[in-house]
């Protein structure tokens, strides 16, 4: 065997093996190919990973303190830059370890005592024991949508994703919620609105990088006033869930806030949409690869879209949008999908009809639980949207139909077909839907990327405001028995 003395052409070579083997892994398992940026910035850490294991080799059996806090600064960086999660971090230490010990680099204890103590520190530096750098996301509101939606995601990061955590309510019994639902984790931060602002003036200071991002999960009605205070507290992100419910008068409030930030662009506002992280319009991109020809056949094609957005569960009335209505709650899952195929232009995006209906026991005081809205837009493709709740069965897609094919997007199951004469091409893996896990990885990594500012959010407010105004009320259905008749029939082919 070779001693630890290792010439730059071994070096050289064993770069080479372990990247281009990684890189095989992954399109084995079906993920984009590694960028040349991306390559050749692994080969430089794996470059700085031999000159580590020198150092283990001086220093006997550990790794010297320096080289300690550079390996897990390192790991750090390859995850909040490449996002490389724990599990491929991993994986790539054990294939370069293994090419190492087919070249015979070092005799197998000492080999392996270092990739051992190699693979310790990446696990407690993706598992949170240093900070460094990383972002502080902030939930505001631990109501039912905190409860339900984001807390089983929370936990799941929580244990190896980079970023602290601090949950924000001014309600007594909702921390003590958030308490016990977080009860494992006693870096999570649990505060009553009062004491934010004094924390985090502290903790700014002392991690003066530091990114803050602000999720607002309150009630639509605070939306504004809570966007207010974190913007004055100096957030760099303020991530609002769905403000299109929010009161009208609002609007003008968040356009002033707009205008007080614009020139500075801190903070970053952004509006959540899960269904637009789903994992059928993520596939989009895939479809558009692998059936280029089929794909554009059947986005420039269409004449029609249709869109469901139906459930079998009922109003929640706990939620304001129980009161809101269906509009306001559902129909704005609508627009990410006109945007990607059809036009951003909502102003331009005209009303043909509007009819609405409640299921007979819905509160008294609550909106519409079923709507069916038609509209056009400027290249004349009409757009069939039906969203409701208390209905026979859940049914969620996106169709795109012309004369000569079409696309559905499933966003239950997270497929995309496409069909075109005898072609039928299914992309993406049932099951394999995404939500708001997806959403919070997003919200820490690039925000302003990947989420509709709040400018195109209160221009799709405008346009469902006109819906509302142009709706007309066309009876009640059976909780779960039975469709309105006119939601039964196929609006745009009778026609």
């Amino acid at each position: 065997m070779r001693g630890w003395s290792i010439r730059t052409a071994d070096h050289d070579a064993i770069i080479q093996e372990a990247v281009a083997e990684l890189g095989a892994r992954r399109t084995r398992k079906g993920y984009r190919p590694m960028s040349e940026r991306e390559k050749q910035r692994l080969q430089r850490t794996t470059e700085q990973v031999l000159g580590w294991l020198s150092d283990f080799e001086r220093g006997g059996t550990h790794l010297p303190s320096t080289t300690a806090n550079a390996i897990r600064a390192a790991s750090q960086r390859f995850y909040r830059d490449e996002w490389y999660q724990l599990d491929q971090q991993v994986e790539y230490l054990q294939v370069l370890r293994d090419v190492c010990y087919e070249a015979s680099l070092a005799d197998p204890p000492r080999l392996l005592s270092f990739f051992d103590a190699l693979t310790g520190i990446v696990i407690e530096a993706c598992r949170r024991t240093h900070r460094y750098e990383w972002p502080l996301l902030i939930l505001v509101g631990y109501g039912a949508l905190a409860r339900t939606k984001l807390t089983e995601p929370l936990l799941a990061m929580l244990p190896h994703t980079p970023f602290d955590f601090w949950v924000v309510d001014r309600r007594p019994n909702s921390l003590e919620e958030a308490r016990t639902a977080f009860r494992e984790y006693p870096d999570v931060q649990i505060l009553a609105d009062q004491e934010v602002a004094g924390r985090l003036q502290e903790y700014t200071r002392s991690h003066p990088t530091t990114s803050v991002v602000v999720y607002v999960a309150t009630d639509a009605a605070s939306h504004l006033a809570v966007a207010r205070h974190y913007s004055a507290l100096r957030a760099n992100v303020i991530a609002i869930e769905k403000p299109l419910c929010g009161p009208p008068g609002d609007r003008d409030g968040f356009r002033q806030l707009l205008e007080a930030h614009g020139a500075s662009g801190s903070p970053a506002f952004v509006v959540v949409d899960h269904y637009a992280f789903k994992s059928a319009p993520l596939v989009v991109e895939e479809a558009k690869r692998k059936f280029p020809r089929f794909y554009n056949v059947a986005v420039d094609g269409a004449n029609v879209m249709r869109f469901r957005m139906l459930e079998r569960a009922g109003v929640d009335t706990s939620r304001q949008a129980a009161v809101e209505g269906v509009i306001s709650d559902m129909l704005p899952h609508l627009f990410p999908f006109v945007t990607l195929f059809l036009t951003s232009q909502y102003e331009r995006v005209e009303i043909e009809e509007a009819r609405t209906w409640r299921y007979v026991g819905s509160p008294e005081d609550g909106g519409e639980t079923c709507a069916q809205v038609l509209l056009h837009t400027p290249r004349g493709v009409r757009i069939e949207a039906r969203v409701g709740k208390g209905l026979p069965e859940t049914d969620k897609r996106v169709t795109l139909q012309g004369p000569d094919g079409s696309l559905e997007l499933n966003l239950d199951n997270g497929q995309v077909l496409l069909s075109h004469g005898s072609f039928n091409g299914t992309i993406g893996s049932a099951g394999r839907g995404i939500g708001y896990g997806a959403v919070l990885s997003s919200l820490l990594i690039a925000p302003a990327l990947e989420f509709q500012s709040i400018d195109t959010a209160l221009r799709i407010a405008d346009r469902l405001d006109a819906i509302q105004k142009a709706a007309t009320p066309a009876g009640t259905y059976d909780f779960q028995k039975s469709n309105p008749a006119w939601l039964a029939t196929d609006f745009l082919d009778a026609r």
